[in-house]
């Protein structure tokens, strides 16, 4: 997680330049859905049409929080916990 407080060499981007065949491994600042933990579909890609139409993008899917107090779900009925098998 970045924190600027006790790690001065960490940067908060919420952009980034990348070349072919470069790969990056993110960590989002309050996790998937950001701060305000957003639920829902957000695309990523470049900026210019033509590498979108090669295919330089893609989607980042998130999803309920199942254990969140907060969520509440119309289609069950059930308000027990949820059992992980």
């Amino acid at each position: 997680m970045w924190d600027d407080a006790t790690d001065h060499r960490s940067q908060l981007l919420t952009a980034r330049a990348m070349t072919a065949g470069e790969t990056m491994d993110a960590e989002l600042v309050g996790g998937a859905g950001g701060t305000t933990h957003s639920v829902g579909d957000f695309m990523f890609g470049d900026g210019r049409q033509q590498f979108n139409r090669a295919g330089l993008w893609g989607i980042f899917r998130v999803l309920p929080d199942p254990f969140s107090s907060t969520t509440s779900s119309s289609s069950s009925s059930s308000s027990g916990p949820v059992q992980l098998d």
